[in-house]
């Protein structure tokens, strides 16, 4: 079936999941002992641990002490951060992040990026590791192991309008509001309706908060910050300060609120 379990804390345990199964947060020393067919786990932090993860099974997020025992067929773990190990990784699993002193084995096909240079990772047969900004510590065995280093991208105002612009129109940007009020979550005071202006805008592109209205390229990334009204603005290239490192959010010196955006 579709079973789903919101939250486990403290040593709670699932022998288990099966099916679509997910469990939302995982906290303290929390256990699942087996996930497979797409199951999905949102985040697990302490010494939350998992047996083993089959057929696509997803981890949102690793803290702390956390643990997968083994990850097979195509399984991903968004971030592991802290200590988290990953025991085993096989058959194209994947790690998105690794932060801290994190440590992983992968096998065969499988793909790690690392962001640490406290990261571990022992690589078995053709498996693709990126290290960015670090030089995490990479025990290579049997043929094919990859290294590719790079550096994070720097955005600015070019790149932003490369990906989210429309020629030289103005851009479409989203704001999520409070729903009663249409005004912002932070301070509660600007009304988000026809024209904003920013009474505080600070040009400083070396800034990521403060200093202008908050809006994001996408209304998942609006709403990732606040779970609001969210709604639709234009806003003119020339108003716009871009933190080089997190396009999620933009700051903006005045916009023009279009409409709601539907779902």
């Amino acid at each position: 079936g579709a079973v789903i379990v919101g939250v486990m804390w403290d040593s709670s345990q699932v022998g288990e999941m099966r099916g679509s199964s997910q469990v939302g947060v995982m906290w303290g020393s929390s256990q699942v002992g087996e996930m497979r067919e797409s199951s999905q786990v949102g985040e697990m932090w302490g010494s939350s641990q998992v047996g083993v993860m089959r057929e696509s099974s997803q981890v949102g997020v690793m803290r702390g002490s956390s643990q997968v025992g083994v990850m097979w067929d195509s399984s991903q773990v968004g971030e592991m951060r802290g200590s988290s190990q990953v025991g085993v990784m096989r058959e194209s699993s994947q790690v998105g992040e690794m932060w801290g002193s994190s440590q992983v084995k992968a096998h065969e096909n499988c793909s790690v990026r690392s962001l640490s240079n406290n990261v571990k990772i022992e690589a078995y047969h053709y498996v693709s590791i990126i290290c960015q900004d670090c030089k995490p510590s990479i025990k290579r065995h049997g043929t094919g192991v990859t290294v590719v280093r790079t550096k994070t991208f720097q955005h600015s105002v070019k790149s932003f309008c490369e990906i989210f612009g429309d020629g030289n129109k103005p851009l479409t940007l989203y704001k999520s509001v409070r729903p009663d009020t249409l005004c912002d979550f932070h301070t509660g005071q600007i009304k988000y309706e026809g024209e904003v202006v920013c009474p505080d805008f600070d040009p400083d592109k070396t800034r990521q908060c403060g200093g202008g209205l908050h809006l994001s390229p996408t209304p998942q990334d609006a709403l990732r910050y606040n779970d609001g009204r969210v709604l639709e603005c234009r806003v003119a290239r020339k108003d716009i300060v871009v933190y080089a490192t997190d396009i999620t959010k933009v700051r903006c010196r005045k916009v023009t609120v279009v409409g709601e955006w539907k779902k």
